[in-house]
């Protein structure tokens, strides 16, 4: 496991270690300088990680070298889980950028059969309505010609029957006066006896 993955799972060590770990061993150097004159104990290297500092006096500078060490090491593996943070970061925002533009084209391609279902029931909406107009249209002609070939029927009827009654009318006239000349032939040969 790298340091930054070690820094990632810890919750104990604080982000500023390093400054505190100074703060600790100057605290540490100024403890042991004042305690120096009266029990002159001397230092043990494991606790000052190597590095004695019993016989510092009052006007020598302290080396704190490798606490600026430390210091920038604590930097650079926070630099470093910074750095995976914000890849990890980079990655998770391409992953929801993927999956929002998979579900936008979800559903557009959704949409789009949609769009070709309503457009498929609209034409044959309209084929359904273009055929009964045409079906109307077709018994509409048949109504039409049916009731103008019981009009020419009536019409033949009314004109045959004018023609019979005419003809009727016309033998009956015809019957009459020749049954009125025979009549008067008749009447004219009784006279015509009488007066022999």
């Amino acid at each position: 496991m790298s340091i930054a993955e070690k820094r990632k799972d810890s919750h104990v060590r604080p982000r500023n270690f390093g400054v505190l770990f100074m703060a600790t061993v100057k605290n540490f150097c100024l403890f042991t300088k004042s305690s120096k004159g009266r029990n002159q104990h001397s230092i043990d290297d494991n606790d000052m990680h190597d590095d004695d500092y019993s016989d510092i006096s009052d006007d020598e500078p302290r080396d704190f070298s490798e606490v600026e060490e430390r210091i920038a090491a604590e930097r650079e593996e926070e630099s470093s889980f910074v750095e995976v943070r914000t890849q990890e970061e980079i990655d998770a925002a391409k992953k929801v950028a993927e999956d929002a533009r998979v579900q936008a084209e979800k559903i557009a391609a959704e949409k789009a059969a949609e769009d070709a279902v309503l457009y498929l029931e609209k034409v044959a909406m309209e084929k359904a309505v273009e055929d009964a107009r045409i079906e109307t249209d077709k018994i509409a002609a048949e109504n039409a010609a049916e009731d103008a070939r019981v009009e020419a029927e009536k019409v033949a009827a009314d004109k045959a029957a004018k023609d019979a009654r005419e003809e009727a009318e016309k033998v009956a006239s015809d019957k009459a006066t020749e049954h009125a000349r025979a009549e008067a032939e008749k009447i004219a040969a009784e006279k015509a006896a009488e007066e022999a």
